[in-house]
């Protein structure tokens, strides 16, 4: 309620846990958010290294059916790329982080994939060099991602 005092009702927020949270206690964080200002949250909970994708996806479909919060998918894909092949409701976004993935086939694949699924890709930098984050742009653009705000901000980290 204090962040709708102090931002304007068209503001939406993308929130990250970076999977900080246990299940339990980010379906109550959620839960006292309510769902006006909120596009998304990435990573809410975390969960085992080796936990198979269908529990993970279960907890993903429960967190999205109990709060109505969309999720965003980032380290999570990451660690776990085969679940883009999953049941991925509530699932409205996947953020990549293109230096941490290899190679720009997988990349690619991703984005098709959030595509034909309308899922949204954000393109998310690691504090990239200025180059780096030049050519993520280009990625974003050149992929068709430039229509909503990506995380290619860090550049205002660094000194001159």
């Amino acid at each position: 309620n204090m962040i709708r005092k102090i931002l304007p009702s068209s503001v939406t927020l993308r929130l990250d846990a970076n999977r900080q949270l246990s299940f339990t206690d980010a379906l109550e964080f959620a839960k006292s958010l309510g769902t006006d200002s909120i596009e998304y949250i990435e990573d809410p909970f975390y969960h085992n290294k080796n936990a198979d994708i269908v529990n993970i996806c279960d907890h993903y479909k429960r967190f999205y059916s109990d709060t109505s919060i969309p999720l965003a998918l980032d380290e999570t894909l990451l660690e776990h790329n085969e679940i883009i092949k999953s049941d991925l409701s509530g699932i409205c976004a996947f953020v990549l982080k293109p230096s941490l993935y290899g190679n720009l086939e997988k990349i690619h694949g991703i984005i098709r994939h959030a595509k034909q699924n309308h899922i949204s890709t954000v393109i998310s930098s690691t504090f990239e060099s200025t180059a780096a984050l030049a050519f993520l742009s280009f990625l974003s653009v050149n992929a068709g991602l430039n229509s909503h705000p990506n995380g290619l901000d860090t550049w205002r980290f660094f000194k001159d």
